[in-house]
């Protein structure tokens, strides 16, 4: 209205340049406590880790032994897990249909597998199964690779593996009781075995092809092995 007397600009000014600022203060404030929190659940996971490995016992995962040791992995070495039935053919003994958690898995098995224990056998090997998967999806698949249990003497499980700060399941050689100079391991993901890789005999991914020979390509190391007291030189010179 006319006559009314207005507030001055500057007035105006600071009371806008206010609400901007507590908006400002107000988003900065948030920001940092955001920051904080996961600072906080970052700083957890490193201590857990850290304490894991300061202050927790030395673990012995199998017992003592001399004998040359072969660490095998399941998925993706000497099987495949499928939501869906296989697209290729393989023989009735070399595939089976498992029920894990309510759902239906088709299993198929390497080629070559078989021979690849029985080889290890005849080298004077001790067998073992380290995978990463849990004892309730491994153990039926282990049990039908090896139903008279004549060749796998022990199976190590996720609970076996040490879990990274990231979330990986990584496995440690020295836990497991065996002489590092006579182990060797078959895998094809390398990586987990960190500072050990040097045992690590790598292989492709298996996916399910019935013309894979990965596994049979290594049965001559058995053979070529012999030369070496230090099973490691022997995988660097494979």
């Amino acid at each position: 209205m006319e006559g009314e007397s207005k507030p001055p600009l500057f007035l105006i000014w600071s009371a806008a340049s206010a609400d901007t600022s507590f908006i400002f203060t107000t988003i900065r404030i948030l920001l940092c406590i955001s920051i904080m929190f996961i600072v906080l659940d970052q700083s957890r996971k490193v201590w857990r880790y850290l304490n894991s490995l300061l202050f927790s016992p030395p673990r012995r995962l199998l017992p003592l032994s001399d004998q040359k040791t072969l660490f095998l992995d399941l998925d993706h070495t000497l099987i495949v897990s499928l939501e869906e039935p296989p697209t290729e053919k393989f023989a009735a003994g070399d595939q089976i249909m498992l029920r894990f958690m309510e759902e239906t898995l088709y299993v198929l098995k390497r080629p070559g597998v078989e021979q690849l224990l029985r080889s290890a056998i005849a080298s004077n090997y001790e067998i073992v199964i380290f995978t990463a998967g849990t004892k309730l999806y491994a153990s039926p698949v282990i049990d039908w690779l090896d139903p008279n249990r004549e060749f796998i003497s022990h199976r190590l499980y996720r609970d076996a593996c040490t879990i990274s700060i990231d979330g990986k399941c990584l496995k440690d050689l020295s836990a497991t009781g065996r002489r590092l100079d006579r182990s060797v391991v078959i895998d094809d993901s390398p990586t987990v075995y960190g500072k050990h890789r040097q045992n690590v005999i790598p292989v492709s991914p298996f996916h399910g092809d019935p013309g894979d020979v990965e596994l049979i390509n290594i049965l001559w190391f058995f053979e070529f092995e012999k030369q070496f007291k230090d099973l490691r030189l022997a995988v660097k010179n494979y």
